[in-house]
């Protein structure tokens, strides 16, 4: 039913802005410790037990590795049933604190086994769901979204730089069709490793205006610049 809506939504979009040519993605993503207070009766789900104090959330339970072979699938089911409903793609918010920024993330994921501690163990996440989803609907109709320069929660990766170039680089490897990396605001022109690491569509974002975005592209610092909030 919500894909059906969001669907119809973006038909319309289509059709007001009169281009029958424009691609409809939509986002994937997995709540995480601050869900909706609407759903406080929901288990909160983080890479380990970590109490969290403001009111009415609950310290979320650790993942166990048969858990997140199940949200492997959950996002491969729903880029599936996003397909199917008549998206011409999915982007996987991997973004802005959801699960898999989480895992992302040094200074948050204290993990001990194959999904914590190095780079590419934090990692493991991330590309076990974009690969799944790469699987099942191909790689041309997969972007992903990421923000490891911003802090999660107060919480800012040790090297967000070596972490952005690995992921960028795997991504490479798994042909998805473009990575959307957002910048914050007070440390622009981040992306130059990633430029050089990532060989799809690169799609910068945060705070730009007109005259950046035309640098942006002109200088081949991305691809394309989005807009929005």
């Amino acid at each position: 039913m919500g894909l059906q809506i969001c669907l119809e939504f973006g038909q319309k979009v289509k059709q007001r802005l009169g281009n029958p040519l424009l691609i409809l993605s939509c986002q994937r993503w997995c709540l995480f410790f601050l869900s909706a207070l609407a759903s406080r009766a929901t288990i909160r789900l983080y890479p380990q037990q970590f109490p969290y104090s403001l009111e009415c959330r609950p310290t979320p339970k650790q993942l166990k590795a048969n858990e997140l072979h199940s949200i492997v699938n959950d996002f491969r089911l729903a880029a599936h049933n996003a397909i199917e409903a008549g998206f011409d793609g999915v982007e996987i918010n991997s973004a802005n604190s959801y699960i898999i920024d989480l895992f992302l993330n040094d200074q948050v994921n204290d993990r001990t086994d194959e999904y914590g501690g190095s780079i590419e163990n934090r990692c493991r996440v991330a590309l076990e769901i974009i690969g799944a989803v790469v699987e099942e609907i191909g790689a041309d109709r997969v972007g992903v979204k990421l923000s490891v320069f911003s802090e999660v929660y107060g919480k800012k990766d040790s090297n967000p730089e070596a972490l952005m170039t690995y992921l960028a680089s795997e991504l490479t490897k798994l042909g998805v069709l473009y990575l959307h990396v957002f910048e914050p605001r007070d440390e622009p022109c981040r992306l130059k490793s990633i430029r050089r690491a990532f060989e799809g569509t690169l799609i910068a974002s945060g705070g730009y205006n007109k005259t950046e975005d035309d640098e942006a592209i002109a200088e081949s610092y991305a691809d394309l610049v989005s807009f929005g909030r």
